[in-house]
Order: structure tokens, then sequence, then C-alpha cells
């Protein structure tokens, strides 16, 4: 994981190199358990607007099945602190995780977070 000096030293580099559009789209990917709000602030103040999170399922269960140290508990304060600051946020999920049978219909995040 790349700490907000590194960031700021990879755009730099990045920039003086090729430069960057005023409206550029710069994206990083994060997990939960390796992340904070404190973290994503420092990101975006060097520009990052985009955030992936690796938050795989919000099963407790599946998440300890793919060996995550997050909780389903974890990931709404993170994706509400990241949209608070402007990021546009995206979430990976898996669907179909080892030893787990498929259920049919989609439950909607916001109920997830409520």
């Amino acid at each position: 994981m790349f700490t907000p000096a590194q960031f700021r030293s990879v755009l730099d580099a990045l920039g003086s190199e090729f430069g960057f559009e005023k409206d550029v789209e710069i994206t990083t990917e994060a997990n939960p358990e390796s992340t904070s709000p404190e973290f994503l602030e420092e990101l975006w103040k060097l520009g990052v607007n985009r955030l992936s999170m690796g938050v795989q399922s919000f099963d407790n269960e599946v998440l300890r099945v793919l060996d995550r140290s997050h909780s389903k508990d974890h990931v709404a304060p993170l994706v509400k602190a990241a949209s608070a600051l402007g990021y546009e946020v995206s979430i990976d999920l898996i669907y179909g995780a080892p030893g787990r049978v498929l259920r049919a219909g989609v439950t909607a995040l916001s109920e997830l977070w409520s």
C-alpha cells in the first residue's frame, strides 16, 4: 500500500513527464481493511478523485472464506467518507464465492448501509 507521500511522488513524476488535464481522472484501488477516512482525505488533496474499493462481499462469512480482514460494517463509513469528499466510488464484489450457493436477487446497497 502506498503512503500519501508515495502517491505524491508518483503523481509528480507522471505530471512532470506527461502533464495532466484539469479534469483528469485519477483512480486508485483500495481495500477496506487498509483504508481510513483520513487516508482518503490525503489522497483527495493530491488529486485522486476516483476510488475502486475491494469490498468483495457484504456477507461476513464470505469475507472469512476469502480471507479478508474487514467486516461488512467497515465498508459503509468508508464509502460515505469518500463520497462526501467528492470521489466517484465503485466497489468490487465477488458473486459465487467458493463454498457458497448462488442466490437469486439483489439487495439495494442503501439497505445494507442503513
